[in-house]
């Protein structure tokens, strides 16, 4: 189902893109977790030899999450992920991506969502599935999810699998309207 021939990287640009959309997300709602007590990096004034703060804040949280899809992933292009979804490991060595939106479950060989929100959930499954060295995807779901995924797999530079005349129809369509600067 999935050939592992090239190495695809996220762009900066592209983590920019992603992190702005988990932001405007992000700014509708309050996020409240148990443990806010925020890690400060300090830095070394050079100019008055005082110590000030660096102007990023990590949450104790944040830093789990970005811990843990590191050793899961190998990579810290995924460290966005790590402010919009909740992340957790499952006994069976699955990774769970938990946001009032719905979930996104690693299985693996397989990643799976119950999100109706289509543009974050396909933008994220590319992503884990660039940092998993797919090259080629197999998408199953709505027509709609299916266009959100092709969209996204078109800007990203992964294949997807066509298996029918309506799959081919809708991926004419995503790369249509990516090339017209209409993409997620």
């Amino acid at each position: 189902m999935v050939e592992n021939t090239t190495s695809l990287q996220v762009l900066d640009s592209q983590i920019d893109e992603h992190m702005n959309k988990i932001m405007s997300y992000e700014a509708d709602r309050k996020l409240t977790k148990k443990n806010t007590s925020p890690n400060q990096d300090v830095s070394l004034d050079s100019h008055s030899n005082s110590i000030r703060p660096n102007v990023k804040i990590r949450h104790e949280w944040a830093v789990y999450r970005e811990q843990l899809l590191l050793a899961q992933y190998h990579t810290i292009d995924l460290a966005p992920l790590a402010v919009f979804w909740e992340i957790s490991k499952l006994d069976d060595g699955s990774v769970i991506f938990s946001h009032e939106l719905g979930d996104i479950i690693d299985h693996g060989d397989k990643i799976s969502t119950n999100s109706y929100n289509y543009s974050i959930s396909a933008e994220t499954m590319i992503m884990l599935a660039i940092s998993k060295k797919w090259t080629e995807v197999s998408v199953n779901g709505t027509d709609e999810f299916k266009l959100s995924v092709y969209k996204e797999a078109i800007n990203k530079g992964i294949s997807c699998e066509i298996k029918s005349n309506n799959e081919q129809a809708l991926w004419l369509q995503a790369k249509s309207s990516t090339r017209k600067g209409q993409s997620l």
